[in-house]
């Protein structure tokens, strides 16, 4: 079936999200309305004869996508993403940090599924994220017991929540066989669910491909609905620019 085109945007009935990559803005468009107006940045080209350890960025691929999911995420591919976000953690006999498997509830060792970083590794990067003395008891509200390791997983590349979209071939809207979802994605960073907890400035940079926002610009978008499962996501190409024919609220 023909894929979907410029004429099922900016629908009076049902909201779309629209990611500008050229302006930097993600969008969450009523018909001609914008409801919420964010900042928000792609991929980028990779630069000539630079070596990349996981994976070169890439423009983020323009389309017209359908959302699947809004969930933690995790991946092998980056070393600080093979746990979700938010799993519980605890130190065991001093040297041991042990997470709660979510399938079966069982506590194992982090090195089981990461084994190439160290407690001490873990402590470091913690305290680099959350240093002392710098926001609103950043480092108490995970570290609970003081011990310098926090209470739960906070290292995801991907931050708590990351949103899902995929290539509707027959636009029914659902995830059907044939259909898989995109690598790309929309979400934050640990580094940046950091900053706003600590209360520091911040400037976003590009992905890899996806879509980096702003974690209080996350929680807008989700408040707003624009994240819920079935909602259409327009990805612009890089010298598209935002219609002078949309109106602010």
């Amino acid at each position: 079936m023909a894929g979907w085109t410029a004429r099922d945007w900016y629908s009076p009935v049902a909201g779309q999200l629209h990611f500008f990559q050229g302006p930097g803005r993600l969008l969450w468009v009523l018909g001609k309305q914008i409801l919420v107006d964010v900042e928000a940045w792609g991929g980028e080209n990779p630069v000539p004869h630079v070596h990349y350890d996981t994976m070169a960025p890439r423009i983020t691929t323009p389309g017209t996508y359908v959302v699947q999911s809004y969930a933690p995420y995790q991946t092998k591919t980056w070393q600080w993403s093979r746990l979700a976000w938010g799993t519980p953690l605890r130190v065991e006999g001093g040297d041991r940090l042990l997470y709660r498997d979510s399938r079966t509830g069982e506590w194992r060792r982090v090195q089981e599924v990461i084994p190439e970083v160290s407690l001490d590794d873990i402590r470091e990067r913690f305290f680099a994220l959350y240093k002392d003395g710098e926001g609103p008891d950043a480092r108490q509200r995970y570290d609970r017991d003081g011990d310098g390791i926090p209470d739960q997983w906070i290292f995801n590349d991907f931050g708590p929540y990351a949103l899902r979209y995929f290539v509707d071939r027959n636009r029914n809207r659902v995830l059907d066989a044939g259909e898989a979802l995109m690598g790309e994605m929309i979400h934050t960073t640990a580094e940046d669910e950091a900053r706003v907890a600590r209360n520091q400035p911040f400037a976003l940079q590009h992905s890899h491909g996806c879509i980096h926002i702003r974690p209080t610009d996350r929680d807008r978008m989700v408040r707003a609905g624009a994240f819920r499962r079935g909602t259409l996501l327009i990805v612009h190409k890089v010298r598209e620019t935002i219609p002078e024919f949309l109106q602010r609220s």
